[in-house]
């Protein structure tokens, strides 16, 4: 239930409410649900949702409190952390470790933006597996990409170390 009320019924409700006319349970990865803790949203990403409820990738415990959350710009905050990540190892990675939520990928297949976001990866030299997430203290975070990025440092002046 959610809201003391049928989860499918509520959760169609709750995306209506957010201006989109589908279904949640047509492109259930399309949505999210976010518990907040100290104002950091952590994202518990919808598998399916069907007669019998609405099927999450981590758990949630009775009485806490979700926020429904639209898709965001999977592959701009992508490309933007990567690159990131490669400034701070020295301006490039000469290689990264990633282990990539399932979530993101759900979530890229559903939006139609797969072959996309495979491009923000292959920008760099990249292997990796998926994940079910991260776990940050006791709550298992999905939607999330960890890596290790592997670069070159610069020292000060321009010169190689």
């Amino acid at each position: 239930e959610l809201d003391g009320r049928p989860a499918a019924q509520r959760l169609d409700e709750l995306i209506d409410s957010l201006g989109d006319n589908k279904l949640a349970r047509d492109l259930p990865s399309e949505y999210s649900f976010a518990r907040y803790v100290d104002s950091s949203p952590y994202v518990r990403s919808m598998t399916r949702v069907d007669e019998t409820g609405i099927h999450l990738a981590s758990g949630v415990e009775a009485g806490h409190v979700l926020r429904v959350m639209r898709p965001g710009d999977l592959i701009g905050t992508t490309k933007r952390d990567l690159a990131l990540a490669a400034e701070r190892v020295g301006g490039s990675m000469s290689s990264f470790l990633a282990f990539s939520c399932i979530g993101r990928h759900w979530e890229a297949a559903a939006r139609g933006i797969t072959a996309e976001l495979a491009d923000a990866y292959a920008m760099y030299p990249t292997i990796g597996s998926w994940s079910f997430g991260e776990q940050t203290g006791m709550l298992l975070v999905n939607h999330t990409l960890t890596g290790l990025a592997i670069g070159k440092r610069r020292m000060r002046g321009g010169t190689d170390a």
